[in-house]
């Protein structure tokens, strides 16, 4: 049990084991917490936080069995600066999340390994109460245990949520979303980006990336797997670069709806939406596309490909909307 003031004073827990708590360790005040080398079997919670926790450190320990890393606020000071680094946590039968972020600033999930998940998401940030930002999910092992069927999301967003990255991380089997980024109507989840995520589904997933109210969203560089690789509900707005959607079995939900754009991907994308007309070799002809999107396509989406070479003037290709 930590309880000390904000006075960059540090504490150490290093090389220990707790085994059967309900809480491995709680700290309910103070900065500089420094968690590491440390084994865990059996507890609810391995680490609670439920105030302050700023510029602090939980590195290379290893959770078996119950949640892993809390964090909440009760008045003034919350977790800000945090690095958790390294860990091996997997929640097996009594656990509900690796890493739940009910606040925080500058935070940093990097190198763990999470899996065995069998009940509720692996990360889960959640701004329903406080906000939540600049949170860098980067290059974590993130796992369902196989057959599990509480194990729903990867990395579950809500709330009052700024700029969250996860990138080089390995998505494996969740049932419903691998990622589940589910903003609040109004704009509150805004600065969403995926770069270079893996998604593998040993499991049948019925998603990859889900967004709803997601305004800035930024996905780059993704192989997906799932079923289906994105859905857009309601609210979302962004890009989506060089991705690799060969070894999606559905393209038919979620792909060019009126919210992402889609440009430059790697292989293995099939647009929904596509047209074609023939354009007469005489005269000033005007053809129309029927393409079925759900909002008018501007000049810039527009690509003109000449089967035969024109011989006249092969400049004069003028596209309207």
């Amino acid at each position: 049990m930590i309880d000390k003031p904000d006075d960059d004073t540090r504490v150490t827990v290093e090389g220990a084991y707790f085994g059967s708590f309900t809480e491995a360790i709680r700290s309910d005040g103070g900065d500089c917490l420094f968690i590491n080398h440390n084994r865990a079997v059996s507890n609810d919670v391995f680490l609670n936080v439920t105030e302050d926790g700023r510029n602090s450190e939980m590195n290379s320990n290893d959770v078996l069995g119950g949640s892993g890393f809390h964090f909440s606020k009760t008045s003034t000071f919350e977790a800000e600066g945090v690095l958790i680094f390294g860990n091996k946590v997997r929640p097996s039968f009594s656990g509900t999340y690796c890493v739940q972020l009910e606040c925080g600033l500058d935070i940093t999930i990097e190198a763990n390994c999470f899996d065995q998940i069998t009940t509720g998401p692996g990360i889960f940030i959640d701004g329903q109460v406080k906000y939540v930002r600049e949170i860098v999910i980067a290059e974590n092992w993130i796992g369902r245990a196989s057959g599990a069927a509480g194990a729903d999301y990867g990395l579950f967003g809500v709330g009052q949520i700024r700029s969250i990255t996860s990138s080089m991380n390995k998505y494996v089997g969740f049932r419903q979303a691998a990622i589940n980024m589910n903003g609040l109507a109004g704009g509150t989840l805004i600065g969403f980006v995926s770069s270079k995520d893996r998604f593998h589904h040993p499991d049948p997933s019925v998603r990859d990336i889900q967004l709803t109210c997601a305004e800035a969203v930024w996905i780059d560089g993704a192989d997906f797997a799932g079923t289906a690789a994105i859905v857009e509900n309601t609210g979302v707005d962004g890009t989506v670069t060089n991705c690799d959607f060969s070894k999606v079995s559905n393209l038919t939900t979620g792909i060019l709806t009126a919210g992402l754009r889609y440009g430059g991907q790697r292989k293995g994308m099939t647009l929904l939406n596509k047209g074609t007309t023939s354009i007469p070799s005489t005269g000033t002809p005007t053809p129309v596309v029927t393409h079925g999107l759900t909002y008018t396509p501007s000049a810039a989406d527009i690509n003109i490909v000449c089967t035969n070479n024109p011989t006249d003037d092969p400049a004069r290709f003028v596209s309207r909307t």
